[in-house]
């Protein structure tokens, strides 16, 4: 009997992991668990095209795995694979067949559901099908014949097998994955289905996790997100695995989510130590909205835990939720400039989504909530949200998306604000209203922000601000404000950007001084207004401070990357003459030609050993 267990993801990324299928595979017997075929799809893949994923492997049994994002094409997947093959057997798990099981059955079809983890009853499954045994009674399994079942958690995970070191997934060199350190939340919030109806936190085996870090570590993989929805709660908890990462594979970068309640200076000394990028849910930052919803909040107290995440250079992103019960526009907008004047490196808003199973899908009727029956599940309405609020609060969302996270503005927002002296949400109200009424561009395509990429954003912050500045007569400082966003821009895309080669050690000979010669395609050079060292050295003080205290002074930087270090150096003429015209049509003596002959060698045999110049 062959099996094939389908993972849809968002998109092909380092974090396109299929961990729930391999979890699954993995707690099959050997001999099953070695013939079971793990399919990769995406979602912006036809139907067609997952039919023909799965189809030529003919396989006996489909599993795929549901969540509120792809539930919709995949349970049209199996309508169709149903009317193809009557006799397949179709199976779906995963957080939106957990929580909505009897009508995900009928929606797509199914013989059998999963309801909770899915290891123990998937096997369980998987064993009575082979041995023509009844499947009605299965714990955590729903038929569509017996009623619904409660969920299922793994009573001791130190049973479970692990998906990488079993070798049902292999990790690559430079690669990223998914790797799941605990389960279960020690938190209730109403909004979220995380907790799968049981609290409390269940980490798995110590002497698991030690030996995946080291697979991982040997394998060098590059980057790792891990699976722990509050890694930090309890505190000691959260300590205990940073120093496990410090010493057993220091040198993968990891992506956390912590709550920012239960950050202390232990924790962020530690995390200091890591590469690592740290992701926080506040949600809101107003105690009355969260206390319902059964979450703390101390504003004060985050600020000052955020302040600490800040002044040890740690990346860290916020998470905000607008539509909330009991929240207004208004309210959303007091809770984004909080998080705003906190300076995260990436601050996501997203409208809230009733999801099936969660306490407000329980009370929707009850708390006056109005929302898709479908997925997204997203709010429509709420007591004192209309639509027309939400809305605003959406196209707030997306301003914030646009100038803030794709346009890299987390380092010059704040200075900008306080030079025009306004709040954030008001500068990016006025971002989005210039866009529309100045640009013309269609709100459609503004809310689609998955369709823009920085480099599209760039000018348009340009030529917003100088508008910005010319009204409020502050026009001195649009080479100040230009230079600040073309180093950010060009810092964030190389960073995010391909590395330059380790340097090698070269010599130069007459026959190379006569070569043409090719500029890095990776390298960047860059022009500014100002000395750029100088304008770095003065970056902490409002604009017209640094306006009235350095004298325009023109300059150009080269940016480059190689590993996690970012080279960001002003040149002089020469060298940007060698670097900015060795564009392949011409030779080294032809460009440097005004140049001494040895002076001009050297800088030649630097821009080979560094990897700045490359031979044609």
């Amino acid at each position: 009997m062959k099996i094939l267990l389908l993972s849809q993801h968002v998109r092909a990324s380092a974090q396109a992991t299929p961990l729930a299928a391999a979890c699954l595979a993995a707690a099959l017997p050997p001999d099953i668990s070695s013939t079971t075929c793990l399919i990769d799809v995406y979602l912006d893949q036809s139907e067609q095209q997952l039919l023909d994923a799965v189809v030529p492997h003919r396989p006996d049994i489909v599993a795929v795995s549901l969540y509120a994002w792809n539930r919709k094409p995949l349970l049209s997947l199996t309508r169709r694979l149903r009317d193809l093959s009557p006799d397949l057997i179709l199976i779906a798990g995963g957080p939106e067949a957990s929580a909505d099981c009897q009508a995900v059955q009928t929606e797509g079809r199914l013989d059998a559901v999963i309801c909770g983890e899915g290891e123990g009853p998937f096997a369980a499954l998987i064993n009575a099908l082979l041995n023509s045994l009844p499947t009605d009674h299965l714990p955590g399994v729903y038929t569509g014949s017996n009623a619904r079942p409660d969920t299922v958690c793994c009573d001791n995970l130190s049973d479970l097998r692990s998906p990488y070191l079993s070798g049902t997934l292999q990790p690559h060199a430079g690669s990223g994955l998914l790797w799941e350190v605990a389960r279960g939340c020690p938190f209730r919030c109403a909004f979220c289905y995380d907790a799968k109806g049981q609290q409390g936190v269940r980490p798995l085996p110590e002497a698991r996790l030690i030996a995946e870090l080291k697979l991982f570590a040997a394998r060098n993989v590059e980057q790792i997100w891990v699976l722990d929805s509050t890694f930090n709660a309890p505190p000691e908890r959260g300590r205990r695995l940073l120093k496990i990462l410090l010493k057993h594979a220091p040198n993968i970068h990891y992506h956390l989510e912590a709550k920012a309640d239960f950050l202390d200076r232990a924790t962020v000394e530690l995390l200091s130590r890591l590469s690592c990028s740290v992701q926080i849910g506040l949600q809101s930052t107003d105690p009355h909205i969260l206390k319902p919803l059964n979450r703390n909040c101390d504003p004060q107290q985050i600020i000052k835990n955020l302040d600490m995440l800040s002044q040890a250079g740690i990346t860290f992103g916020l998470d905000l939720i607008f539509g909330l019960p009991g929240d207004n526009h208004r309210g959303f907008k007091n809770s984004l400039n909080t998080a705003l004047k906190t300076a995260p490196n990436q601050i996501d808003t997203f409208p809230l989504a009733i999801l099936p199973g969660t306490q407000l899908a329980q009370q929707r009727d009850k708390l006056g909530l109005k929302a898709l029956e479908q997925p997204p599940y997203d709010i429509l309405s709420a007591p004192g949200y209309p639509p027309e609020q939400l809305k605003q609060s959406r196209c707030l969302s997306a301003a914030t998306d646009l100038f803030y996270n794709r346009g890299r503005a987390v380092g010059f927002l704040l200075p900008i604000c306080q030079a025009l002296n306004c709040e954030p949400t008001t500068l990016l109200e006025r971002f989005w209203a210039w866009l529309l009424n100045t640009e013309h561009l269609e709100e459609t395509v503004l809310l689609n922000v998955e369709g823009w990429h920085p480099e599209q954003i760039a000018p348009l912050q340009k030529a917003f601000l100088a508008d910005e500045l010319k009204t409020a007569g502050k026009l001195h400082l649009q080479p100040l404000v230009t230079d600040l966003l073309n180093y950010h821009y060009h810092y964030a895309e190389t960073l995010l950007g391909g590395e330059l080669p380790t340097p090698k050690q070269v010599s130069i000979t007459h026959k190379d001084w006569h070569r043409r010669w090719k500029r890095a395609d990776r390298l960047r050079l860059v022009d500014f207004h100002y000395d750029l060292d100088e304008l770095l050295e003065n970056g902490g003080l409002p604009l017209d401070v640094i306006a009235r205290t350095l004298q325009p002074e023109a300059s150009t930087a080269l940016f480059l990357r190689r590993g996690s270090d970012i080279l960001c150096e002003s040149l002089q003429k020469p060298f940007i003459k060698l670097l900015r015209k060795s564009d392949g049509t011409r030779p080294a003596s032809a460009i440097l030609v005004d140049c001494d002959r040895k002076d001009a060698l050297e800088m030649l045999e630097f821009a080979v050993q560094e990897g700045l110049l490359q031979p044609i």
